[in-house]
């Protein structure tokens, strides 16, 4: 019993997950829209044309790499010339 009303459930659901044709055409043309947005030869990154949030991101990231990068330095120069013992 507990079997035949869980598959019940779980076809009601399947019925709500699927799309109309008019749901479907338009997601179509918000992806064009966003395709025509992102080829736009403006001389930005394909990274920092989503806006400010993008280029937020991009610029954070940008600045822990140089982070890393330093902090690996130090370690390896840090490494290679021990203190002296007296």
């Amino acid at each position: 019993m507990n079997y035949s009303r869980a598959l019940a459930r779980i076809a009601q659901q399947s019925r709500k997950l699927t799309t109309t044709s008019s749901c479907r055409a338009s997601r179509q043309a918000r992806i064009k829209e966003l395709q025509k947005k992102f080829q736009v030869d403006d001389g930005q990154l394909v990274h920092v044309k989503g806006g400010t949030f993008d280029r937020l991101m991009y610029h954070g990231t940008l600045g822990l790499c140089v982070f890393a990068l330093c902090s690996c330095i130090y370690t390896i120069v840090d490494l290679s010339f021990p203190p002296k013992q007296q």
